[in-house]
């Protein structure tokens, strides 16, 4: 999708050319290779677009999004204003 995408952003459907999937390195791509070492235990998904889809797309169905942790500890997150600041 994102290949798709790039490719009529960068209008390179005018001069026939087209990106494919594995031409495209996402900040998540890195993580391919470990993942599977990592997909039965929770990770914590962070960054913008479907979080979802991507994890869906590695087969990993056991994770978190740093929303869901907020809304879970809501506390660890909070700040804490003293005289002292």
């Amino acid at each position: 999708m994102r290949a798709e995408a790039l490719s009529k952003i960068l209008c390179l459907d005018s001069v026939d050319i087209k990106l494919k999937g594995e031409e495209v390195f996402m900040c998540h791509s890195p993580m391919k290779p470990v993942l599977s070492e990592y997909k039965n235990k929770t990770i914590l998904t962070a960054g913008i677009g479907d979080n979802d889809s991507i994890m869906k797309a590695y087969n990993c169905s056991n994770y978190i999004t740093v929303n869901e942790y907020l809304q879970i500890f809501p506390h660890l997150f909070s700040i804490i204003v003293t005289d002292d600041m």
